[in-house]
């Protein structure tokens, strides 16, 4: 693995990991569940003391982060390192991305009902399926952006990730 690799796999993961919690939140507070709910439910899967509504916790709020761009950042790195193997173009890093990610959801969801049933059962399904996909995107936007950005406009359309 390649310190650029490493470097954005870090920031783009942790970018869509951003991007995820923003969403999950909104997404939350909207449904009627509260606007803290995900990064509560986060918290509560290595904190039992974490609340498991929308309501405020600081302790809930920086554990539940920290584990969630932790996840975000490793996940991007695996991204990063599979999208550029070899010569792809942009949908084939799109999908690199959108199948690592989807991959990351059905493990998420056995892994969390295993590790913490109550707080994987509360999160609402299709908002998580979403915010999957939100990672996904924003990952593969940065992927995209980056390799364009270090081509000649003179390329071929497969450009090298």
């Amino acid at each position: 693995m390649h310190s650029k690799d490493l470097r954005d796999g870090t920031i783009f993961g942790m970018a869509g990991g951003l991007m995820m919690a923003m969403w999950s939140m909104i997404a939350l507070a909207g449904a009627g569940d509260g606007f803290w709910t995900p990064v509560n439910l986060i918290a509560h899967s290595v904190w039992r003391g974490a609340p498991l509504d929308g309501a405020f916790s600081g302790g809930a709020l920086v554990l539940g982060l920290m584990l969630h761009m932790m996840l975000s950042a490793m996940l991007g790195v695996g991204i990063v390192v599979i999208a550029r193997r070899g010569n792809q173009g942009a949908g084939q890093v799109a999908g690199v991305a959108f199948g690592v990610t989807a991959a990351a959801y059905v493990a998420q969801l056995v892994l969390w009902h295993a590790v913490d049933d109550v707080a994987a059962s509360a999160f609402t399904g299709w908002i998580l399926a979403v915010g999957h996909v939100v990672f996904a995107m924003t990952v593969t936007a940065g992927l995209v952006a980056t390799s364009r950005a270090s081509v000649s406009p003179l390329a071929p359309r497969a450009v090298p990730v």
